[in-house]
């Protein structure tokens, strides 16, 4: 072993290189040091401060994003739900406010027979909550799409509009609620599902299934009520 006398090009010390006898000159050439053990720790310390600074930054620009997006789909009437009102289902969104789905287990479903049980308040919460979530750990805004049963059903009637726009609008909107990172929809079912709708809203879940994608869903019905007046082709993997 050798040790050659190197002058830190950052901070002008010299500091010594132990090396092979038998480097070839190319190679010692390649792996002599510029900069002394101190320089480089430094620089490797302020190379981290610049990334966690940048993760920072990021992190923060996609949360803002994504609550501002959050907010954009939240019906005006849910946006500053009060989980201290007398009214508020306040031991239901305990339960369910630290969840956040898996590969797993993707799924939410909110079920409330009765009419001012908070479903929809919680829901759109709880997804709110939940893209943040998302935004935090992916470093970049979700994709979401939060839509009533009614549009759901609004937009499938589109499809057979004779108007060029009100097709593509609707099958615009079909593919968001197919691909977004976080889908939610409320009041899932309710009135009777045409074969149209059911076979389009069976699609949305099989493509959301087969891709681990999030959604969170609020109904007065069961999946078995909803889906009983269904094809059999259909009823039971919706179910599932």
């Amino acid at each position: 072993m050798t040790l050659e006398r190197i002058t830190c090009h950052v901070c002008q010390s010299p500091f010594d290189w132990e090396h092979d006898d038998d480097l070839d000159g190319w190679i010692m050439d390649m792996t002599r040091p510029t900069a002394c053990p101190c320089c480089v720790a430094k620089q490797e310390a302020d190379k981290a401060d610049k990334q966690r600074a940048e993760r920072d930054r990021r992190r923060k620009e996609a949360i803002d994003i994504t609550r501002r997006n959050a907010r954009k789909y939240t019906p005006e009437v849910m946006r500053e739900s009060d989980i201290e009102h007398p009214l508020f289902h306040k031991k239901g969104w305990e339960q369910l406010k630290s969840w956040r789905p898996t590969m797993q287990k993707p799924w939410m479903g909110i079920i409330g027979a009765e009419s001012g049980t908070s479903k929809s308040r919680i829901a759109f919460k709880l997804a709110s909550e939940v893209a943040e979530t998302m935004a935090e750990t992916m470093l970049c805004a979700p994709t979401l799409y939060f839509i009533t049963s009614y549009d759901l059903t609004a937009t499938v009637r589109k499809l057979t509009s004779n108007t060029f726009t009100d097709q593509h609008k609707a099958q615009d909107k079909l593919k968001k609620m197919r691909e977004a990172s976080l889908l939610l929809v409320d009041d899932l079912g309710k009135g009777r599902l045409s074969p149209m709708v059911a076979e389009e809203l069976f699609a949305i879940l099989n493509h959301r299934s087969n891709h681990g994608l999030a959604m969170i869903w609020t109904a007065n019905s069961t999946p078995d009520e909803i889906c009983s007046h269904m094809s059999d082709d259909i009823r039971e993997p919706m179910i599932r």
